[in-house]
């Protein structure tokens, strides 16, 4: 993906990521965390503002800070990042809300064009998982690379 997006420090493992996002109420820590899941190849894709006074992670928080466009690419990268070093696996995203899944949705099938060329996407509808559209208001996504070979 071209588009902008803020600098991104990785850890050595290739599973934390962070980055400062800067906007109209100044300049919050984020992390992008992704985790294994209880099933095998099965990784969950963790995002959320680190609290300043506590260093805890608030995938909660609404920064309202005016670069959420910003923001998505920023983690979109990192799942290129992710399934370079782990081109088998899955990735699941799943917002903290219906208004967080929704924003996702809307993020992807704004880039859908871009995401199909390295990736498959399906959304978890009804108690099934189908391949991704627009249309469906879903309650998850599952993200798999269509080549061992992403150029980051």
């Amino acid at each position: 993906m071209q588009q902008e997006r803020y600098p991104v420090k990785a850890a050595d493992d290739a599973l934390s990521f962070w980055f400062t996002s800067v906007g109209k109420n100044g300049r919050i820590l984020k992390v992008i965390k992704y985790s294994r899941t209880g099933i095998p190849g099965i990784y969950n894709l963790g995002f959320g503002d680190i609290c300043p006074n506590t260093s805890v992670i608030d995938d909660h928080a609404v920064s309202n800070n005016g670069d959420h466009k910003k923001v998505l690419v920023t983690v979109a990268y990192t799942i290129y990042t992710f399934f370079h070093t782990r081109p088998d696996v899955l990735v699941y995203i799943q917002g903290t809300t219906s208004a967080r899944n929704r924003l996702y949705r809307i993020g992807i099938f704004n880039n859908l064009h871009l995401i199909e060329a390295d990736f498959n996407i399906l959304g978890y509808h009804q108690d099934k998982w189908i391949p991704f559209s627009g249309e469906f208001p879903f309650d998850g996504f599952l993200i798999k690379s269509k080549n061992n070979t992403l150029v980051l």
